[in-house]
């Protein structure tokens, strides 16, 4: 049986619990960040993310070309999957038809992988850029 002090103790333990998660959400509401919680990105974080994405080409090229040379040194099934599924979302953006990411990833063979990114190196996959208007 519990002794009144051991009952006092753990209410007075809950409520500063209760006291510390009110603070906490009155700081951080659940439904949604408070108004203005991020501060706007300077000109100079403007340039650099403009920088990512004007080059973003060129990134998932040279990402691809390191997958395949990771797929050919991987070890394990699971270390595997997840190289090939970073390789399929990097095709994907790179301009490759579904249907032969499809195929490429199914069957599985970095040698294939390889002969896409020649393709890809050599202007026959393009991305679908979007018209500026």
């Amino acid at each position: 049986m519990e002794s009144a002090y051991r009952r006092r103790q753990t209410s007075a333990q809950e409520r500063d619990r209760r006291r510390r998660a009110a603070r906490i959400h009155e700081e951080f509401p659940i439904g949604g960040a408070r108004e203005n919680s991020m501060p706007e990105r300077s000109k100079y974080q403007q340039k650099v993310i403009q920088r990512y994405y004007d080059n973003r080409e060129q990134i998932d090229q040279q990402r691809l070309s390191e997958l395949v040379t990771n797929l050919f040194l991987a070890e394990g099934d699971k270390k595997r999957r997840s190289l090939w599924d970073k390789a399929s979302e990097a095709m994907v953006r790179l301009g490759v038809p579904q249907s032969r990411v499809d195929h490429v990833v199914g069957t599985g063979d970095p040698v294939q992988l390889a002969e896409v990114v020649k393709e890809i190196e050599a202007g026959i996959h393009r991305p679908q850029t979007p018209k500026k208007t």
